[in-house]
Formats: C-alpha cells, sequence, structure tokens
C-alpha cells in the first residue's frame, strides 16, 4: 500500500545478498575457497499506529513495526553491558542479519530521517536508533572452505607454529629458571651476610655486658676504698686539714684578687680626676684666648678709626708743598701684648694635644 511520500512503496524491508566465492591453488598442493556475503538491506521506517485508519495499512504497519521492534532488543542485547540472550530468531529479519549484527561481517548503517515537523519523533527515535547500533562491535575473519589437501598443510603449519610455542615456552622457562636460581643464590649470600652481621652484633654485645661488669666491680671497689677504719674518708683528720688549707688558698687568693681590683679602681679614679683637672684649665685658657683675640680686634679698629680721622682734623696741611706733606713717620709695627702672645701658644698646645 502506498503513502504519502511514495505512491508506490511497497511498505515492507527489502534484502539483497550477492554471494561471491574464489577458489585459489595452494603451494604445498589443494585448493583454498574464500567465500564473501554483500548484504544490502532497505528497512521501512517505523509509522504510528493512529497515522491510517485503513485497516490494510494498519497490519502492515503493525508488521514492521514488530520486526523493527525485534531489530531493536538485537542491538541492544549486543551494545549492553550484561551477558543476556540475543534474540536473532524472533524475526526473519534479525535471522538473516544475524552474521552482520556482531558477527563475521563488516556492516555500515545509513539512517534517513524527515524535515518535517509532524515527523518529529520518527526522526528523534530513528537517530537513538542509530547511535546505539553504532556501539554494536564486529570481527570479520576470512571465511575459507579448503580440501583436504588444503587442511593437511594448514594442520602441518598450525602443528609447527605450536612447536615454535613450546620451544619458546620452554627456553622461556629455563630463563625464568636460570633467573630464580639466580635470586636465590643471592637471597642465600645476603642471608649469610645477615648471620655473620647478627654474629658481630651479638659478640660486640656480649663484650659491652663484660665491660659493664668489670666497670660495676670497679665502682664497688673504690667505694670500699673510701672506708678506712670503720670510718669514712671525709671525716679523717688528714682529710679535714687538706680541706681546711684549700679553703686558706682560697680565701687568700680572694683577698689578692680583691686588692688588685681596689688599686686598679684607685688608679682609675686618680686618671678621672686629672682629666678634670685639665679640662678646667683648657676651658680657662680658650677664654683668655677669645678675651685675647676680642681686645686685640678692638685695637686694631681703634688704630684705623683714628687714621680716617686724622686729615679732617687739620686742612691747613692741604696747603703746604708736596714735599712737606709727604713727610711721614714710619709706624712701627703693631706688637702683640704679652697677653695675647700668652694666648696663642695656649691655642697651640691644645691643638698639639
Amino acid at each position: 500500500n502506498g503513502t504519502t511520500m511514495n505512491r508506490v512503496s511497497s511498505r515492507s524491508h527489502a534484502v539483497f545478498t550477492i554471494i561471491v566465492e574464489r577458489s585459489s591453488a595452494r603451494d604445498g598442493g589443494g585448493q583454498v575457497v574464500t567465500i564473501g556475503h554483500l548484504r544490502l538491506v532497505d528497512l521501512a521506517g517505523s509509522e504510528r499506529f493512529e497515522a491510517s485508519s485503513d485497516e490494510r495499512h494498519q497490519r502492515e504497519t503493525q508488521n514492521i513495526n514488530t520486526s523493527l521492534s525485534v531489530f531493536g532488543k538485537v542491538v541492544l542485547s549486543l551494545t549492553s553491558k550484561a551477558k543476556s540472550h540475543t534474540p536473532y530468531r524472533d524475526s526473519k529479519l534479525t535471522r538473516i542479519l544475524q552474521s552482520s549484527l556482531g558477527g563475521n561481517c563488516m556492516t555500515t548503517m545509513i539512517t534517513t530521517v524527515s524535515p518535517a515537523s509532524t515527523s518529529y519523533l520518527e526522526s528523534v527515535a530513528s537517530l537513538k536508533f542509530g547511535i546505539r547500533a553504532q556501539k554494536v562491535k564486529n570481527h570479520a575473519v576470512r571465511n575459507e572452505d579448503k580440501d583436504e589437501q588444503a587442511l593437511l598443510s594448514s594442520y602441518k603449519s598450525e602443528i609447527d607454529q605450536l612447536r615454535d610455542q613450546l620451544a619458546n615456552a620452554a627456553k622461556a622457562d629455563a630463563e625464568e629458571k636460570k633467573r630464580l636460581h639466580y635470586a636465590s643464590e643471592q637471597a642465600n649470600e645476603e642471608k649469610n651476610i645477615i648471620f655473620t652481621q647478627l654474629a658481630k652484633q651479638q659478640q660486640m654485645a656480649e663484650h659491652a655486658r663484660a665491660e659493664k661488669q668489670k666497670l660495676e666491680q670497679k665502682l664497688v671497689a673504690m667505694q670500699a676504698s673510701l672506708l678506712q677504719g670503720g670510718k669514712e674518708i671525709e671525716k679523717t683528720e688528714e682529710f679535714q686539714k687538706a680541706v681546711l688549707r684549700e679553703r686558706e688558698r682560697l680565701e687568700q687568693e680572694h683577698l689578692d684578687q680583691s686588692a688588685a681590683v681596689e688599686a686598679e679602681r684607685l688608679r682609675l679614679e686618680e686618671e678621672r680626676a686629672k682629666l678634670a683637672q685639665e679640662k678646667l684649665e683648657w676651658e680657662n685658657e680658650l677664654k683668655l684666648l677669645k678675651s685675647a683675640s676680642l681686645s686685640t680686634g678692638l685695637l686694631q679698629a681703634k688704630q684705623e678709626i683714628h687714621a680716617q680721622e686724622a686729615p679732617q682734623r687739620s686742612p691747613s696741611r692741604r696747603a703746604l708743598p708736596r714735599s712737606a706733606s709727604s713727610t711721614q713717620i714710619p709706624k712701627a709695627p703693631l706688637q702683640p701684648s704679652r697677653r695675647t702672645s700668652s694666648a696663642s701658644s695656649l691655642l697651640a698646645r691644645r691643638h698639639s694635644i
């Protein structure tokens, strides 16, 4: 029955299978036949049962949905982590496609959807099914049908391979035994070394124990030697005299040290008094020096003032001849006073100190 999308649609699943066989001769004799299957499958799309009121159309929809439901169960069983029975025989479609679903085959699936909004649910269901079917894993191997001669040659080659594996395994076992023997020898050597070290430590412990006993005996003997005539050595007259002599010696050393400290203190006090006296003298000399320099400066200033006022007091001298007026009495250089020279000497002495 046709649909609104395709009036000549068969509304059924279509499976087209091509079987290819190839025969080839082997070098050792016999023939090998290789068989391959190529299946082209066109699955009808699932539809809602309420989409059509035609009884025939509804029956076709029911059959299509039933086969697709079994196909989905097979895919779900193959992709689930739990090991469960795969219902290949629940429908003809899954029985035919058994090798294509998780078998000896390489499978490619194309999912088609409709862009119409009225087919939204069908498109979503098809995409979910395609995503789940993508997780199915197949294991493809060569399909070979061999005659007796080919089988014998294949068995012979397989026997050779097994012999090689046994030889390799024996070699590996020999190497493993050798390694274990070497490890055992090393373990024995380490064990002997540990025993030797343990014996040495035991000897050292015994020697230390003997030394401890000797020291204890020596200590007991020393304690016994402290007693003389039933009296302790601290209470004897010789010990008391020795203690008294040592005490007097220590007291004398203490007195000597105290006297030396007192003498040093007195010496430092005298030096401090001398320094204070010298400081006082320096301060007095500094005062004298300042007063002497001040008096010298005042004297020079007075002389300069008198020298400037002298021409103003005698104006008649300007009319005198140049020879008479130019006669000048040489002035004696200013001699510093005795007080000034003493101040300078004190200053030089201060600088030298």
